[in-house]
């Protein structure tokens, strides 16, 4: 399995060290972004990152979902800054089952300049 070494069986197996991967630091903060693209035909894409520039630039290259690949370029319109991925991902749920009227009204809510993609808000 590609440097992996596997305890246990069938579904009860679990992952004891991956000599493939340098081991992550324990104590540095990984941020993850919920965000809110609006796509070229006026439809709008909810996701989560740990890299916004580098997620919306797969987006606009038609590497990113399969939604988008059809409807560029896409323009990050909103954005929301967590300590972990499961917030992030916790929070893109919610937002996708806001309505479209709720999520224009969330976008609104917020001040930010989403033009500049390198500085996440803090």
């Amino acid at each position: 399995m590609g440097g992996f070494l596997i305890a246990g069986y069938g579904k009860a197996c679990r992952l004891l060290s991956r000599p493939d991967r340098p081991p992550r630091k324990q104590n540095s903060p990984m941020k993850a972004y919920t965000y809110i693209l609006k796509c070229s035909d006026n439809t709008l894409y909810t996701g989560w990152t740990t890299d916004l520039p580098k997620r919306l630039k797969s987006h606009n290259q038609g590497k990113g979902a399969k939604y988008t690949r059809s409807r560029l370029p896409v323009t990050l319109i909103y954005y929301e800054t967590f300590e972990t991925k499961q917030e992030a991902m916790s929070r893109e749920a919610a937002i996708k089952k806001l309505s479209r009227p709720q999520k224009e009204r969330l976008i609104s809510s917020k001040n930010h300049d989403y033009q500049n993609t390198t500085a996440a808000k803090s």
